[in-house]
């Protein structure tokens, strides 16, 4: 009988321990979805006449989608084990001279945009050679000891 009374408070420890685990591993998994609807009905109830409303969420699309274009050019160097900090500096350059071609220099969108993709090619191709020729890898360190 002492033996079953020492055991239950273990077992309630480790079922503690697996319920928080389950728990952090939901929150780990969903909880950037509930605070982004937390965030919707918060603003929502703050602000009914403005808010919630189509031309809101289009707006709200438009200004991330920048940053969602970016994140997934920056997925593709992450999942290589590269890290590339000088993005930030090509699309603000990018942006900058797309408006400049136009604005300035009257030329149409159409051929803005394909000049600065061009730039930008030259921009990425130079930035990988430096990086190919001037920095080593930790693989190559411990190879050559």
């Amino acid at each position: 009988m002492s033996e079953k009374i020492q055991s239950m408070p273990e077992k309630d420890l480790l079922s503690r321990m697996d319920r928080r685990r389950a728990v952090l591993q939901f929150i780990a998994k969903y909880g950037t979805i509930i605070g982004m609807f937390l965030m919707i009905v918060i603003f929502s109830a703050l602000r009914p006449n403005s808010f919630f409303r189509f031309n809101n969420f289009v707006n709200i699309v438009n200004q991330a989608s920048l940053t969602a274009i970016i994140s997934g050019g920056l997925t593709v160097a992450l999942i290589v084990a590269e890290m590339d900090l000088s993005i930030a500096y090509a699309a603000s350059f990018a942006g900058v001279l797309v408006t400049g071609f136009m604005v300035d220099n009257n030329i149409p969108v159409w051929l803005s945009i394909l000049l600065v993709l061009l730039v930008g090619a030259v921009i990425g191709y130079i930035n990988s050679l430096i990086c190919l020729l001037y920095t080593s890898d930790a693989a190559d360190e411990e190879d050559s000891v």
